[in-house]
């Protein structure tokens, strides 16, 4: 991850955002969060085996690998479930 510069004194809200971008989640911990949300369960599927996470502000950020891989893990789990999924990056 990129290093964030802190430009802004101790305490400071800035300061707080980057201590929390420079935090190190887990891919269980993130899938975890999504679970909470209420994210759909075939993008948490996706999410775990690619560890992208493309949304429609985002789809340009991946390869064409990556969105191959995205998109067979969604199309894994919906053969699995049954249930299709919508949206960008789906």
């Amino acid at each position: 991850m990129p290093r964030i510069h802190r430009h802004r004194k101790r305490g400071s809200r800035t300061r707080q955002a980057v201590e929390y971008l420079n935090t190190n989640f887990s891919v269980d911990q993130i899938a975890e969060a999504m679970e909470l949300a209420g994210i759909d369960p075939a993008r948490i599927h996706a999410f775990r085996k690619t560890e992208i996470m493309p949304c429609e502000n985002t789809l340009g950020l991946f390869s064409p690998e990556q969105m191959a891989a995205w998109d067979a893990a969604i199309a894994e789990c919906e053969a699995q479930h049954g249930v299709a999924v919508q949206g960008a990056g789906a």
